[in-house]
């Protein structure tokens, strides 16, 4: 019961019925691109009309501002779209050509639904999509092709005696110059090989490596058939002193720079044997800028190579590393850890005390010397990521044999360079301590 200003006003819940009655929908107008127009049973718009405003009002006389109303567009719409009673239009724009059924229905406050207003009608296509006008174009085409086909084997029966002629005289003219080139690639290969021999000849080999670290191994893979990569090594006082050289490209250029880097190192060996790695490097940095500027290649050197220098001591208990873009990787009871070389190549022209690391071994651990080839292989990631990819792929094979290591580098390898092409030189070597 509540009271007010005209009275007392009593509310019986047992009297408050549902309301049964449906409301009335209507679909009161349509707008073809914006424009009211008559609304006609069964109209066909053109393509140019197919902009469609659909107007409707619903009637309930119990509540009309509880009114909801539902609409869709078959063959346009996937569901229905609900809308509240301030909505009395649904828009449609650029209605692809095709036949639809408009569909309006309205509900009461109590869930009571109207019945569903239909309005059928069809958007003509343009003229251009029409069948005859395809049938009219695939004719236009096809003889089109016809005539021009027709036109152009007279042409070339025409032409075709000149041209057989001027075949015959080509093929004789080329077999002569693929034979002059037949010998002139036999020369050139025959030269790659002898320059194979010799850098082969000059580098440090396995089995060299194997005479001082029994348990070791030396994998190279060149992307040519010479290669910018090689091994350098000397004995002073028992210690061995072991280089990893990567030189500026691939092929024919980096295999010279090779040659010179590995006389520069051994002129540098000649004046400052024994020294300390970064002492060493920094003698070699500063004759391999005079010796890069005043070669005869016709060019200054940018980049000039990257080096990782170690000194194992005699008892093999002390390893000394300095570096030049390539890092020294030592794996100590299962665990990687990497000597970050200095980010400076050798040749630069200013001059560079490289950083000087040593470090404690035990017997069994195992060193890693890498040029970046390998890692670069892993494409697809950041650096810094194959990198990471590389170390962990060095700790996974370190429980092998040092034979085992190298077959499954060289297998892991073919691999990475069957899914992308071999990108550049790689060197590793391996010691077992």
């Amino acid at each position: 019961m509540v009271w007010n200003h005209h009275g007392r006003l009593k509310f019986n819940p047992q009297q408050d019925f549902k309301n049964e009655v449906p409301p009335i929908v209507n679909l009161t107008g349509i707008k073809v691109n914006a424009k009211d127009t008559t609304l006609p049973a069964d109209q066909i718009f053109t393509h140019k009309g197919n902009n469609l405003t659909f107007l409707f009002d619903g009637i309930s006389l119990t509540s009309p501002n509880q009114l909801t109303y539902e609409y869709t567009l078959e063959g346009f719409d996937k569901a229905w779209i609900k809308v509240n009673y301030m909505v009395h239009e649904a828009v449609y724009t650029n209605l692809p050509a095709g036949d639809y059924t408009f569909k309006i229905k309205a509900c009461n406050q109590d869930g009571v639904w109207s019945k569903t207003i239909s309005y059928a009608f069809k958007v003509k296509p343009p003229f251009w999509q029409t069948s005859v006008f395809i049938i009219l174009i695939i004719a236009f085409v096809a003889f089109s092709i016809y005539g021009f086909d027709k036109f152009r084997n007279a042409r070339l029966m025409k032409s075709k005696i000149v041209l057989e002629k001027r075949v015959n005289e080509r093929t004789f003219e080329l077999a002569q110059m693929n034979a002059e080139l037949a010998d002139k690639n036999k020369d050139l290969t025959d030269s790659m090989f002898y320059a194979k021999r010799i850098q082969e000849n000059t580098f440090v080999a396995e089995q060299e490596l194997q005479k001082h670290f029994p348990e070791s191994f030396c994998w190279v893979q060149s992307k040519e058939l010479v290669s910018g990569d090689f091994v350098w090594m000397q004995q002073y006082n028992g210690g061995i002193y072991i280089a990893v050289v990567d030189c500026t490209g691939h092929g024919i250029p980096a295999a010279f720079i090779s040659i010179m880097a590995n006389q520069l190192l051994d002129k540098v060996w000649a004046k400052h044997e024994g020294e300390n790695p970064s002492a060493l490097l920094n003698h070699l940095n500063v004759l391999a800028a005079e010796a890069f500027k005043t070669s005869g290649f016709g060019f200054q050197l940018q980049d000039g190579m990257d080096i990782g220098l170690c000194k194992i001591s005699a008892d093999k208990s002390k390893i000394q590393f300095a570096g030049a873009h390539l890092n020294l990787i030592c794996v100590q009871q299962n665990t990687i850890k990497e000597i970050i070389g200095d980010k400076v190549n050798i040749g630069s022209a200013s001059a560079i005390n490289f950083t000087n690391y040593e470090i404690v071994v035990n017997q069994e651990d195992l060193i890693y010397l890498c040029t970046d080839g390998f890692e670069d292989q892993y494409q697809g990631i950041p650096k810094i990521q194959r990198q990471e990819k590389f170390k962990q792929f060095l700790l996974g094979i370190s429980s092998l044999a040092l034979n085992e290591q190298k077959k499954t580098i060289n297998e892991t390898y073919k691999q990475l360079i069957s899914q992308h092409a071999q990108l550049d030189d790689t060197t590793i070597v391996g010691i077992k301590l």
